[in-house]
Order: structure tokens, then sequence, then C-alpha cells
């Protein structure tokens, strides 16, 4: 099926459309795209997370080899090469860097601390705690030399935030470096399952009235019912549900996650992994290395942090599509659950064609509503898995917030436009990779 949006689109969205129905690995989101314009959302996707270290070991290697502690180029070179998130174009100011990437700002003083911000999220700070060594600015990044023995510090900006890379130069660097952390005054961290870090803040957001929000589901969930017998929704119901009149929402406080540190990493000079962890302290965060007589140095560490843009968009439309969907499970005998902690549905199981509406059977989010067909997703995950499974896909449920109905569309070209790139179903998405590849268990 190609609709006129696909048609005026991308070759390669196109050929997605032709092929029904794109799924990710452990989740995706949506069906077909649906025929209409761009444009309806005021926000911006969150920040994409950070990627990692790099997998390029014999790269890592050679530039192991050539750092050397205390030498801004060579420290500098070895963190851009061992991780995996891309630095960016900096300006450089008296005060030291500072760039923007859509509607994110970072900025990184002379002395290291870097402050990340976004429209409609707060602004928040990190530098490393200890040392007076000296500081270079260079185009990309600040590096810090001396913060403690045989330990430099590099920080700039990247697409995902900013990231801050701790070079460990031999085994007389200490275990652990501390970093400072400004937070709003209403604001807190809170350590995660999965090794990250939450930080939480006070935000208005919209919500629908009970009465209105009932009513837009229900005309949702007739519009689904006209094709429920083949288990897809098409392009003309698609149509129907973007042309649906948009009621009006209210603002509500609530207390929610608006910006994050990602788990840590580490690596050795040959690029393999050495365990490490966040603990969170008075004045912020201390990430610990568990380096051993075997440990190759030097040792690579990075704290990556990012901010959530919290402008309300098709919060309505996202709701309403998610409770349609909710409805049709269960009359087809499924369950679901809410998933308070991420403000996301979940919902599986069911007869007849509402299977089909889990792709390829790593399941799919509509709006606010992630549906797994096979069995309850919590079942045979361990809690930190689980964990990631839920942030990929309430990612997913923001972005349905952020574009409402032109999300699909939007999907679909950002799929054909990746696996033209990396020939990987999901690998190259920007939506996929605004929600996290790893959580979202692709391979790539």
């Amino acid at each position: 099926m190609k609709s006129t949006a696909m048609k005026k689109g991308a070759i390669a969205a196109a050929l997605l459309v032709a092929m029904g129905l794109v799924a990710t690995q452990s989740g995706q989101a949506m069906a077909a795209p649906p025929p209409v314009p761009p444009g309806q959302s005021k926000v911006q996707a969150p920040v994409v997370r950070a990627g990692g270290p790099s997998t390029d070991h014999a790269a890592i290697a050679k530039a192991a080899r050539t750092a050397k502690s205390g030498d801004p180029t060579s420290v500098a070179r070895l963190a851009a090469v061992v991780s995996s998130a891309k630095p960016i174009a900096a300006t450089r100011t008296t005060a030291g860097l500072k760039t923007q990437a859509g509607k994110t700002k970072v900025s990184v003083s002379n002395r290291g601390r870097a402050v990340v911000s976004a429209d409609g999220g707060p602004e928040v700070g990190l530098a490393v705690s200890s040392g007076s060594g000296g500081a270079t600015v260079l185009d990309t990044a600040v590096v810090q030399t001396g913060v403690a023995p045989d330990t430099d510090i590099v920080t700039g900006p990247t697409e995902q935030g900013v990231q801050v890379v701790a070079v460990l130069g031999s085994a007389a660097a200490p275990r652990s470096v501390e970093f400072a952390l400004d937070l709003p005054a209403t604001a807190d961290a809170v350590l995660q399952t999965d090794g990250s870090i939450a930080i939480r803040d006070n935000v208005s957001v919209q919500r629908l009235a009970p009465a209105d929000e009932a009513r837009l589901s229900g005309q949702i969930e007739a519009i689904l019912s006209r094709n429920a017998a083949k288990g897809k929704i098409t392009d003309a119901q698609w149509a129907a549900i973007a042309a649906l009149p948009q009621p009006p929402t209210h603002t509500v406080v609530v207390r929610q996650q608006v910006a994050g540190i990602d788990a840590p990493w580490a690596v050795d000079a040959h690029g393999a992994a050495v365990p490490t962890h966040f603990e969170l302290t008075a004045t912020g965060v201390r990430q610990v290395v568990d380096a051993n007589s075997n440990t190759a140095y030097p040792v690579t560490i990075d704290p990556s942090i990012w901010v959530k843009i919290t402008h309300p968009g098709g919060y309505a439309f996202a709701v309403a599509l998610g409770v349609a969907v909710r409805t049709t499970v269960y009359a087809a005998g499924g369950s679901c659950r809410n998933e308070s902690a991420y403000d996301l549905w979940v919902c599986w199981g069911g007869r007849g064609a509402i299977t089909s509406l889990d792709g390829y059977g790593g399941g799919t989010t509509y709006g606010s509503t992630y549906y797994y067909a096979a069995k309850d997703p919590r079942t045979n995950r361990s809690t930190s898995a689980y964990g990631n499974l839920l942030s990929h896909e309430a990612a997913h449920y923001e972005q349905w917030i952020v574009l409402g109905p032109a999300f699909a569309p939007s999907y679909f070209a950002a799929e054909g436009l990746g696996r033209l790139a990396t020939g990987k179903a999901g690998c190259g998405n920007i939506f996929e990779m605004l929600a996290g590849l790893a959580k979202g268990n692709y391979r790539c």
C-alpha cells in the first residue's frame, strides 16, 4: 500500500510502505503510515541517549598506544576514538565552548564545567569535583589535565547532549572519579536498575478531561473496528483518525524524569569492557571502576548527560490512540497493565486479528500503549531488561506526543533512509536511535 504522503516522500519510505508493517527488535512505533501532513507538533523528541563505547578495538588500541597523560591532544584523540558518540563543532568563546543542536544547548567552560539545557527542560550542570590541573580548549572539547594522578578529563558537546570522558592513564590513577551535579532546587537524582541516573523534577504537562478522553478514544476505536477482521490499520483508517478534531487539554503538574545520565561504561587499552558503576553522593555522582591487576591502561570511562524537552505536543492524540488500542486488546481477550513509572500502558495477548498489530513479533507502541502479542513482556526478562524495554517504548510514546498522527509517516521515512544507510532494520532509524538502540534490543 502506498499513501499520498509516501508518494511525495523519499523513495525509500515508499519501499517500506510496500513491505507492509516494519517491526523493531523489541518493539516499534506503528503500523502502516497515515496520509497526513507533518508539522502538527510544537515540540522536539527527547535528546538521543549516548551510544556507548566504540566496538573498533583496533582503533582504540592504536589511540591508546599514543595517548600520554597530561597531553591534551593525544588524550582528546583517545576519547574521540573510544566513544561512539559523535562530537559536534562548537564555537569558542572567552568562557570556553558553546553549541546548540536543535533545541538543546550545551556550554563547556574553560575549567570543564558542562551545562546542558533545552526548551521546556531544566538546566543541568556536570563537572569534575577534584583537581586543580590545567585546562586546554580544543575545537570540540575542553581537556583538563592532572585532575588527579594520571587522570585527565575530556568534556565536549555531542548530538546527544554532553559527554565527559575520564582517561585513567595508569594503575596510579584513582579507581573512581567524582562529578559535581548542578540541578534545579526542586529536582533530585535517582539511581536506576540499569545503572543510569534519572533526574526528576516537577513538570507541567497536558492532560485531557476524562469525558474528552473517553469520547476521542471511542471515535478512534470505532474507526479501528472497521477493519478488525484483517488486523491491520489501513491508510484510510489513519486518515480518518488524523481528521478527528482534537479536544482541548489542561495543564497539571507531575513529577517525572526531565534529564538523565546514561548507564556508565569503561574500556581498557584494548577496547575490552571494564566493570563500572555509579554511586550517588551528597554533591553529585561518583563513577567507580573495578580495575584489577590484569587491566590494560589507559582506561577510559564515561558519564553522558542529556536533557529532555518537555513542551506539550500531540498529547490528546497519543493518549486517545493508546486507549483505543487497549480497548481493542481487552475485547480480544488480552490483558493490560499500567506501568506508571514510565507513564506507559503495556498490553499483551488476545485472540484473532489483534495479534497482527504486534508487527513481526517484537511488539509495537501505539500512542500511550505498547502491545506485545505473545505473552506478558515481563515474563522471562530480568528487572533491568524489562526496565530497558519500558524506557525504549516510553520514548516512542513521547515521539507520538511530539508528532501526533504525523509520527507514522515520519517513522517510515526514517526507517527507509536508515535501511539504505545500514542495511539493517532500525539501526539507522533516528526514532529508534532516540529511543535507544541497545534498550530496544538492536544488534547494530
